[in-house]
């Protein structure tokens, strides 16, 4: 039997009534999967960003004998890199040793509550020279340090303009050398340095007379309060689906407004 509207009296079709809810309840259902969707959409945009994503940041800093100590972490290696500014220091420049001191320093460190032993002075390859060029032909022929000049912060060859976080601590050595764990193959008791002037493995050191700034890297995410645990990335991601479904659904309640 048909009942009756409330505002008209007039008759209404149980079928029809019906229809309308099963209709309604469609609409919300499909613009349901359509906010799914674009919470997905944004959460892989997400994902994209994250996986793209090199970046460099400063984790801390800590009191040291004679000065200060930089944990700067670097996303897409997955690497801590740890440098002390002596408190001496007028420009920032790093703390300098010779070969062999400063691979004792560096195997030497529990900063950041890690163990001694898991720290190391930057590695790289025997090649010589600086990117392009007929012997470096890929960055990674560089080492640690030739990805940081190049990938990480964006310097060219016989300019290096970008420290991003580290500041001073590389700015200030624009005419020196970094040490790094390589020995080399070819003269007995030199090592290979990376040179933050020209971009490239320049110059072979005297292992025991020779001092150049020293820079210790360990794997992982460190700072003074040992190692960083960062906010799930799966948390962050359906964050910013939800704001994203968020904002759609404002845009679009304005448009029917």
């Amino acid at each position: 039997m048909a009942g009756y509207g409330a505002a008209s009296g007039s008759p209404v079709n149980p079928k029809t009534e019906n229809w309308v809810i099963h209709s309604n309840s469609m609409t919300r259902r499909q613009e349901m999967k359509r906010f799914i969707a674009i919470g997905l959409f944004f959460i892989m945009l997400g994902c994209t960003a994250l996986a793209n994503a090199d970046t460099l940041t400063l984790n801390g800093t800590v009191s040291v004998s004679g000065g200060t100590g930089y944990f700067i972490y670097e996303s897409g290696a997955n690497i801590t890199w740890y440098y002390v500014v002596p408190a001496s220091s007028i420009n920032g420049t790093l703390q300098s040793n010779t070969w062999a001191n400063a691979g004792t320093w560096a195997s030497g460190l529990t900063v950041g509550s890690t163990n001694a032993g898991s720290w190391s002075l930057p590695g790289t390859t025997q090649v010589l020279g600086t990117y392009p060029s007929s012997n470096v032909t890929s960055v990674s022929q560089l080492g640690q340090l030739g990805n940081l000049y190049y990938s990480v912060l964006g310097n060219t060859a016989g300019s290096f303009t970008n420290s991003g976080a580290f500041g001073t601590a590389l700015t200030g050595i624009l005419s020196g050398s970094v040490w790094t764990n390589v020995l080399s193959t070819t003269y007995t008791g030199y090592a290979l340095m990376f040179s933050f002037n020209d971009g490239g493995n320049q110059e072979l050191g005297n292992i025991a007379s020779d001092t150049r700034g020293e820079i210790a890297v360990h794997t992982g995410d460190y700072g003074p309060n040992g190692q960083v645990v960062p906010i799930p990335a799966a948390i962050l991601l359906f964050g910013s689906g939800l704001a994203g479904v968020g904002f759609v659904r404002r845009v679009r309640g304005r448009g029917r407004g």
